[in-house]
C-alpha cells in the first residue's frame, strides 16, 4: 500500500492499481462514516455494509490485476482494466448514496416489491441511484471477468517467452 500512495499514479501500468487503491480507501470509509449515523433498521444500515465489503472486492481486483503478470501471466488489457476499476467504483458510489439518502428519509430496507413513498420530490430518486449505480457495478463487474479470464485461460507464459520480454 506504501509503495503505491508513495510513487502515485507515475507508472502508466499500474495507474488502475492505484486508482482502485483510491477508490477502496475511499469506499471503506464512506461505509464506516455512514455507520456512525445509522438509528433505525433502514438502507441506511445497506449502505454501510455495501461501502465497506464494496472496499475489500476493490482491492482484490486491484491484486488480482498486480498478481497475475507477477504469477507469469500475461498483463490484462491494461485500458479496459482501467475502464472497468473506474466503473465499478462510480457504480457503487452511485449505489451506495442512493442507499444512504432513501435511508436517510426513512427508507425500509428488507421490503422488496412495495411502494415507498419517503416523500422525496426530486428529479433524481434515491431509487434511481441505487438502479443505475448498480447496473453499473454489475456491468463492470462482468467486464472484471472479461478482461481476466482470457489472461487466466491462456496460461502461463514459458520461460523463453518471460526472458524475451
Amino acid at each position: 500500500v506504501w509503495a503505491l500512495l508513495s510513487q502515485g499514479a507515475a507508472v502508466k501500468e499500474q495507474r488502475h492499481l492505484y486508482a482502485a487503491l483510491i477508490f477502496s480507501i475511499m469506499l471503506f470509509g464512506l461505509g464506516g462514516i455512514l455507520g456512525l449515523f445509522i438509528a433505525e433498521s433502514s438502507t441506511l444500515i445497506t449502505a454501510h455494509y455495501h461501502g465497506s465489503i464494496v472496499a475489500v472486492t476493490m482491492a482484490f481486483m486491484a491484486m488480482t490485476y498486480y498478481w497475475l503478470p507477477a504469477f507469469g501471466f500475461a498483463t490484462p488489457n491494461l485500458k479496459w482494466a482501467r475502464i472497468q476499476v473506474y466503473a465499478y467504483a462510480i457504480g457503487q458510489i452511485m449505489h451506495i448514496v442512493g442507499l444512504a439518502w432513501g435511508g436517510g428519509h426513512g427508507m425500509k430496507r428488507k421490503v422488496v416489491g412495495t411502494t415507498q413513498d419517503i416523500g422525496v420530490q426530486a428529479m433524481i430518486s434515491p431509487q434511481d441511484l441505487v438502479g443505475v449505480g448498480g447496473v453499473i457495478a454489475v456491468l463492470s463487474g462482468i467486464l472484471f471477468a472479461v478482461v481476466v479470464l482470457p489472461v487466466m485461460i491462456k496460461g502461463r507464459k514459458v520461460k523463453s517467452e518471460v526472458e524475451a520480454s
